[in-house]
């Protein structure tokens, strides 16, 4: 019994030392300098020097911001998101900690998003144990996946660390542009910052380091140069291939029977669908599936409007009867399937939203008049839900998709919507955020109706609108490209670690190669899917798998995990010999006396 009992302290000693391995360094004060500045009646500016610390302590995910003097609700909010950016690059989960942020300056308020970086960094470096060099200064803004944009007075900032002595400054890198030499540049000043030229700063002796990721900034803030876990190679599953070509295949093969019918019509009034038909065949040649299915499907819709126009009411309400027949049974089998992996619960997303997007279209027309485009991008509508049901049953590990898990990832997506709102609000006319208004009113609606699934997709789409928004207000014609690809690469890298998991995030790599197919057309248009892609390759997080890890490799741990594994064994091993040997020799001198007697 006592051997057990040993046996017993043995493992629970281990565990807790284990346990610690993952724990964060709480109440510990962590520091760095961000840089504010002042603007003047006459418009000028002067830059100043301000202070950022943070205290982590046992909480549940809760951040704090105190200041002196107050920060406006821009700053406040831009701390949350810079909580949220830091915690998703961490190794450890932040949901079981508070952060209490406390900002001093000298400017007599606070505003702009401009700490956003300074606060990204130092809870990184909080949490990953990474000390960051003294005499060290950052100003930048920060969005989705760590990308770190420009703000305003970045050369009196510049100015104000380098004459209080400062080694280092990290500056936005998109604030920077080419030396302009002509007054027909098209780079022009947005009303959130002036863009700068290297020569701008010919007189600083500072170090300026120009970051435009999240990585690269932190390892130049850190003293040891602090190296993130290497990304994997994205690799497309064959699977995931085969699927879209089919569902290409089948919204095509529709275009090609739509357009057989369209004789009686000329090239001027089939351009548009032409034009979707073209797009099509040269997303086919580079084997860009998902974006051929997103042109067929647009000149299905034209085509359709075309050929309906030409019939008679009694034929449209005949059309019309019928496919609410049809959606009514297929959604019947589609509530009936069975959610088990990630990817079915992406495809019944994707469905079931397409479902309800053709029935509110027919119940915006009206049976006595009914409109030939309306009625049109119903029927589109639903034969495109037929064709993405072809994903259900994608292979992938098997997720808990209990109702509870997936209303509480709803749940935490629509608050990061929110966030953002508020931060938008302050300063973006209302009439601007319209469709946003609208995109969180469905989302509502999907509380409402209890169907939490298309909450979360809902939630996810209208987080991205949301960013899209917060980085198009920050752009210039000289920006937006390079923005867009570095966002297209932080998708990249998120479908990449999802690999990893045995997962594999439809959307997010549909909204990916999208991304890249839109570059000819609009940058603009490329930025807003590779923000979709962004948010809609990182849900799984939410999810746990249901099954059993049998094996923990230590090369799955940070380097603080390994050392904290490493002692809880040793310090075990040592614990178990103390225990076992004490027992071995009472055990011995018992069967001494037993035996003298």
């Amino acid at each position: 019994m006592k051997k057990l009992y040993s046996l017993f302290l043995l493992v629970v000693f281990s565990l807790i030392l284990l346990n610690l391995a993952s724990a964060v360094t709480v109440d510990k004060k962590h520091e760095i300098t961000l840089l504010s500045v002042t603007e003047y009646s006459n418009g000028s500016m002067v830059g100043d020097l301000a202070y950022l610390d943070l205290q982590i302590r046992p909480g549940s995910g809760s951040v704090f911001l105190d200041s002196f003097p107050a920060t406006r609700i821009d700053t406040q909010v831009s701390a949350r998101m810079a909580n949220e950016i830091a915690c998703e690059k961490s190794h450890y989960g932040c949901s079981l900690y508070d952060f209490f942020y406390t900002i001093r300056a000298e400017a007599s308020t606070i505003g702009g998003p401009s700490a956003g970086a300074a606060i990204t960094i130092l809870t990184l470096s909080a949490l990953e144990d990474a000390p960051l060099k003294d005499k060290l200064a950052v100003t930048g803004a920060i969005s989705s996946g760590g990308i770190i944009m420009p703000v305003d007075g970045i050369k009196e900032k510049v100015d104000a660390a380098d004459r209080n002595g400062y080694d280092l400054v990290i500056i936005p890198k998109l604030a920077i542009s080419p030396e302009i030499n002509d007054t027909n540049s098209t780079n022009k000043t947005t009303d959130f910052f002036k863009p700068l030229v290297n020569s701008d700063f010919k007189d600083n002796k500072i170090n300026i380091f120009e970051a435009i990721t999240l990585e690269e900034a932190f390892q130049m803030a850190t003293k040891d140069k602090y190296v993130f876990d290497s990304v994997p190679k994205l690799k497309i599953p064959d699977e995931y291939f085969s699927r879209m070509k089919l569902t290409a295949d089948k919204l095509c093969a529709r275009s090609d029977e739509l357009k057989s019918l369209t004789d009686d019509f000329n090239d001027s009034e089939l351009e548009r669908a032409n034009e979707f038909l073209d797009y099509s065949v040269v997303a086919k040649d580079k084997n860009q599936h998902y974006s051929r299915a997103s042109y067929c499907y647009s000149a299905n819709v034209e085509l359709r409007s075309k050929l309906l126009s030409k019939y008679k009411q009694a034929i449209l309400l005949d059309n019309l009867e019928n496919l609410n027949d049809s959606i009514v049974k297929f959604e019947e089998d589609v509530d009936a399937i069975n959610l088990e992996t990630f990817s079915d619960l992406e495809t019944y997303s994707i469905v079931k939203e397409r479902l309800l997007e053709s029935k509110r279209y027919l119940d915006t027309l009206n049976s006595s008049n009914i409109s030939s485009l309306e009625l049109a991008s119903s029927i589109e509508r639903y034969y495109s839900a037929v064709a993405w049901s072809a994903f259900f049953g994608m292979e992938g590990d098997v997720l808990d998709l209990n109702e509870n898990a997936v209303k509480k990832a709803c749940s935490e997506e629509l608050q990061s919507v929110h966030t953002r709102n508020n931060y938008l609000q302050t300063f973006m006319p209302n009439y601007l955020l319209q469709d946003l208004f609208l995109e969180i009113s469905e989302v509502n609606d999907y509380i409402r109706d209890e169907e939490y699934e298309l909450c979360l997709f809902k939630a996810s789409k209208a987080k991205s609108y949301a960013d899209y928004l917060i980085t198009g207000a920050t752009l210039n014609n000289d920006t937006i490209i390079e923005l867009t690809h570095q966002k297209q690469n932080v998708a990249k890298n998120l479908i990449a670690n999802q690999q990893t998991r045995n997962l594999f995030p439809i959307l997010g790599y549909s909204y990916y190669e999208y991304s890249q197919a839109l570059e000819d057309d609009s940058y603009y248009s490329a930025l807003m899917f590779a923000e979709n892609s962004i948010a809609l390759s990182d849900l799984s997080k939410y999810f746990e798998t249901t099954q059993t890890q049998t094996t923990t490799s230590i090369s799955n741990f940070g380097s603080r995990e390994k050392w904290f594994f490493v002692l809880g064994l040793f310090v075990g091993l040592i614990l178990g010999f103390v225990l076992f040997g004490r027992n071995s020799k009472k055990t011995h001198k018992k069967h001494i006396k037993t035996t003298k007697h």
